[in-house]
């Protein structure tokens, strides 16, 4: 009996995401397979921005979503310690396809603010400047690799046409390139310290940093006393990730900066101080980053809104979110966790709400009203995804500087234990 053509729709989905049977560990002999669509990657992001490279655009973009998914998904991580490591491996593949996808269809490629695609260079050619445009290229290396190296990592793109519409954090560093970088050199020392502080609080806590991880509502204690440590752990985790992705941000800005004479323009603060939000709508529209917001928009927010309307754009944009960041975990030797999926979802819902709140009363959320009930919706459904997240082991690693850590190293041990004890009574 022959395969149906779901049969054989099957055969090539498992092609491309293994089984969790056939997945293989990932060691440094298969490095190069994992990461080889990087390759036709890197080469659409230079023909983004050289023009009548349509064509070889949508070409290119079948094997960079074979190789991605294929590359990714066959092969797991074993080291419990690179739990954060791996998935921000399977994180990078689906941004980096989402990318491929809106520079494949986006006919003109990545035009700046005020070009048109006749002004960008055609294939081969590497100038200093462009008619009708003002580039910047400080830096020793080729405009042809900075064109390439500005579409890979100008995640919110800053100065870029798509991006119009994008919030943008105001300013408080100085705009001189030395001062910029010393400012944000500072501010990734201080991030470092405070998340080695906070890794702290994960550490006390029985299980949370052992391998396999562990949950954050804790069955032995009364529902207060378990539902108060689970709000205040999803909190400390918030600000982490908050500071975790900043850092990061910043190391990359300054790398940008200090060694490919990138404009301190281009690398704005990352959040808007997100603690501050008075609504759902001021939240991930304003405060929160919005360096995933376009390839959520084009993989969801437009489907969604061909099938119906803003209130399917709205969903889309959540949905694929929460599958994208689970799906993620694909590559963790734990299974999957549809809470993660559900928390965007319900975001989605909240923003919902708040539209329909506006259409009665004429009235945006705002206030302290809206500032309480934003807390609420983000740390009440917030607990489903640190807790998924937890479970998986993302908080295993031993800290970010340990041994610069005088209240691990003297007294960590200690406070585990009384906290074990208190929790477990022994």
């Amino acid at each position: 009996m022959g395969h149906s053509p779901f049969d054989a729709l099957y055969d090539v989905f498992r092609l491309l995401i293994p089984s969790r049977e056939d997945q293989k560990p990932l060691t440094w002999k298969e490095t190069p397979e994992a990461f080889a669509y990087l390759i036709p990657f890197t080469l659409m992001a230079y023909l983004s921005r050289r023009r009548n490279t349509h064509f070889w655009r949508i070409c290119l973009l079948p094997t960079v979503i074979i190789l991605g998914l294929r590359g990714t998904f066959r092969y797991y991580g074993t080291d419990p310690q690179l739990v954060p490591l791996t998935w921000n491996r399977a994180l990078l593949c689906i941004r980096l396809l989402a990318t491929a996808i809106d520079l494949a269809f986006t006919t003109e490629g990545r035009l700046k603010i005020g070009e048109q695609e006749k002004d960008l260079l055609p294939v081969g050619q590497s100038l200093s400047s462009r008619k009708g445009t003002s580039v910047r290229n400080r830096s020793w290396i080729p405009l042809a690799i900075s064109d390439t190296l500005d579409v890979w990592f100008n995640f919110r793109g800053i100065g870029y046409k798509f991006s119009e519409g994008t919030i943008i954090p105001k300013e408080y560093r100085s705009l001189q390139p030395n001062r910029f970088i010393l400012s944000t050199l500072v501010s990734i020392i201080r991030d470092t310290i405070v998340m080695e502080l906070l890794h702290t609080v994960f550490y006390i806590f029985p299980g949370l940093t052992d391998v396999g991880g562990h949950s954050i509502f804790y069955q032995t204690l009364p529902p207060l006393q378990r539902y108060a440590i689970s709000t205040m752990l999803t909190i400390t985790f918030a600000h982490f990730s908050i500071i975790s992705l900043r850092g990061t941000y910043n190391l990359t800005a300054i790398v940008a900066i200090g060694l490919f004479g990138s404009s301190p323009t281009s690398w704005p603060p990352l959040f808007n101080n997100p603690w501050a939000a008075t609504s759902l709508h001021d939240f991930w529209a304003r405060r929160w980053h919005s360096m995933l917001r376009r390839n959520f928009i084009i993989v969801g927010g437009f489907p969604g809104y061909w099938i119906a309307g803003r209130i399917g754009f709205i969903i889309g944009v959540f949905a694929v979110s929460g599958l994208l960041h689970d799906l993620a975990a694909y590559v963790l030797p734990t299974p999957l966790d549809n809470r993660v999926t559900l928390f965007f979802f319900f975001q989605a819902v909240g923003l919902i709400l708040e539209e329909a709140y506006k259409h009665i009363t004429g009235k945006r959320v705002g206030g302290l009203g809206g500032r309480i009930w934003t807390v609420l919706f983000l740390v009440g459904f917030g607990q489903w995804i640190v807790n998924a997240w937890m479970a998986f082991g993302i908080s295993c690693n031993p800290g970010t500087l340990p041994m610069l850590n005088p209240v691990k190293i003297y007294y960590g041990q200690h406070l585990k234990q009384v906290m074990s004890s208190w929790i477990y009574g022994n």
